[in-house]
């Protein structure tokens, strides 16, 4: 096993939309200890500061695999108090999983979607399109090639009807795809929860994600 390097770079943003402040850090702690064909790598931390609203670090990899590397990120900032001492605030972003010397944005490398992990309701009012983007991505939040797999969806209602929903890749490498249903089905549904659920299929092979739920409000403007 050899390991590279991977440089990691782009804005930082703060939670109200402005840059990240000069002095901003940026923790990346390697979930787990690597090693090269000589050496270990010790598990971190390594610590990024922002400078003039960016980062710029580089990050160990592994060449081996496709999963790659996986790092949680943190991150640290002080809250200006005009009348008191400042207050430092840490919060946890996510894993990132590194596969490649890059240059990486800490966007690219973040998860969009969990499929696999669906537990939130989506609502949606009777008569407008339904339409989920997805992303497939496995335990090390690592993109999922969907190449010669097949995707199939379903919404069961209150009405114990099942109902299929219609399937489009967007990039079968990257693993995204779109599951939705038009208005003029969504019109015919009944109130309340469905369940849902993302099914996978390859040869003999079949996965699902977690049930999923989806809200049918009533629509009001006609």
């Amino acid at each position: 096993m050899s390991v590279l390097r991977s440089r990691v770079t782009g804005p930082v943003v703060l939670p109200d939309g402005s840059p990240a402040m000069d002095g901003t850090l940026v923790i990346f702690q390697l979930r787990s200890w690597d090693k090269t064909d000589t050496a270990l790598v010790m598990r971190g931390p390594v610590i990024a500061q922002v400078s003039a609203g960016v980062i710029d670090v580089e990050l160990f990899t592994t060449s081996s695999g496709s999963i790659g590397t996986v790092y949680d990120v943190s991150y640290r900032y002080s809250i200006l108090n005009p009348v008191g001492p400042d207050r430092a605030v840490e919060q946890r972003v996510g894993p990132v999983a590194i596969n490649g010397a890059g240059p990486y944005t800490l966007a690219d490398l973040l998860p969009v979607r969990l499929p696999s992990d669906v537990s939130k309701a989506h609502r949606i009012k009777r008569g407008d399109t339904l339409s989920l983007g997805m992303q497939w991505i496995d335990e090390n939040y690592h993109p999922i090639d969907l190449t010669g797999v097949t995707i199939t969806s379903s919404l069961l209602g209150p009405d114990a009807a099942m109902r299929t929903l219609t399937v489009a890749f967007v990039s079968r490498p990257a693993g995204t795809f779109e599951v939705a249903m038009p208005s003029t089905q969504t019109a015919l549904l009944p109130l309340g929860e469905h369940q849902i659920d993302i099914k996978a299929t390859v040869g003999t092979v079949t996965r699902r994600s977690k049930t999923g739920t989806i809200i049918v409000e009533r629509g009001i403007t006609q």
